[in-house]
């Protein structure tokens, strides 16, 4: 019910922010969301999105892409979305790869990071093979910021596509709680 006297004094004012969450939030989750500070955990990720994060990896959004990686690279745990970042563009998505037209040429990766996620090591690792080659030496990385929350990173291969047979990339995202 209202107040006494509430009918009598209407809201004189505006709303910027109205959630609606399945469950009751714990104390810090309502505080975390009151400060509108930048999201450094799962947790609170968990808490903005509505999603429960004790195994990351289910897909709440059945998309096919597990929830750490909706988290490591800005796609929404709630809507079903396939989206690969694109070379130089977009601020959200899987990581994209590309063959850099430059001499020597190499294999270059894209994707957004998450620049004060205190619960994520992301890693991109460059191979001759799938099972056994995997390496990090001579890579070539670099940033934009996007916003204070993400950047846009891109990495190149040390190894030009020329002095090898096969290369392939990947990012490694490993989730340290």
């Amino acid at each position: 019910g209202n107040p006494s006297g509430a009918a009598d004094r209407p809201f004189r004012g505006l709303l910027d922010d109205v959630r609606v969450f399945a469950r009751a939030l714990a104390a810090d989750e309502v505080g975390f969301l009151a400060a509108g500070s930048p999201v450094t955990t799962v947790g609170e990720w968990g808490a903005l999105n509505a999603v429960p994060t004790g195994d990351l990896t289910l897909d709440s959004d059945g998309d096919g892409i597990p929830l750490i990686f909706e988290y490591a690279f800005r796609l929404d745990p709630n809507e079903a979305e396939v989206i690969r970042l694109l070379p130089g563009q977009g601020t959200q998505g899987m990581p994209g790869a590309t063959l850099m037209d430059t001499q020597p040429r190499r294999l270059a990766i894209e994707y957004v990071r998450r620049r004060h996620a205190s619960d994520l090591i992301y890693a991109v690792d460059f191979g001759g093979d799938l099972a056994t080659d995997w390496s990090i030496l001579g890579q070539t990385e670099t940033t934009l910021e996007l916003d204070p929350e993400w950047e846009r990173v891109h990495v190149e291969d040390g190894v030009s596509v020329e002095d090898s047979d096969w290369r392939f990339g990947r990012v490694r995202v490993d989730y340290v709680p």
